[in-house]
């Protein structure tokens, strides 16, 4: 699958995303800096398709999953999303006798909310904020509490902190 996707983006997108080779534990094309980022939009959500059904012809499209955010496209496992990193973070502060009131997600793509999911499934309180593309979450129900910040991104999630000086 990762010689695949490298080839397609080499061979038709090099022009406005890279194969990004650093990562180790998934797959990410990423785009390329100066490229208009509502064109990236539309080329981006073609692209997810393909590497769908990419996945799909490997026959392993119920071991990975695709999510494209706001500058990339990753293909990552189901099993080392960040549901793993809440758990083993939860983990860490039980090892460490560290209580926590409420947890404070945030993130800008779907596999971010994972996050929160987790640690609402250990039984803590937890609120995600999402900054990212509202279209990723519209109409769907959470278990857990969700702010959408007016602003997204870097503004959306400064100006949330700022207005919660003192949780």
């Amino acid at each position: 699958v990762k010689n695949r996707v490298r080839k397609l983006i080499i061979r038709e997108f090099s022009d406005w995303m890279f194969f990004d080779e650093k990562k180790q534990t998934m797959i990410s094309v990423e785009m390329n800096h100066g490229v208009d980022l509502e064109e990236f939009g539309k080329k981006r959500d073609g692209l997810v398709k393909q590497f769908s059904d990419i996945l799909e012809e490997f026959g392993v499209q119920d071991k990975y999953v695709v999510d494209p955010n706001a500058i990339a496209i990753d293909i990552q496992s189901v099993d080392v999303g960040k549901n793993l990193g809440a758990r083993r973070f939860l983990s860490w502060l039980k090892d460490n006798n560290i209580k926590v009131e409420k947890f404070f997600c945030f993130g800008d793509s779907k596999s971010d909310l994972a996050m929160a999911s987790e640690i609402h499934k250990q039984g803590q309180k937890v609120q995600f904020v999402f900054v990212g593309d509202k279209k990723y979450i519209e109409g769907k129900k959470f278990e857990f509490s969700l702010i959408c910040p007016e602003s997204g991104y870097d503004k959306g999630t400064l100006d949330f902190l700022q207005s919660k000086r003192s949780f």
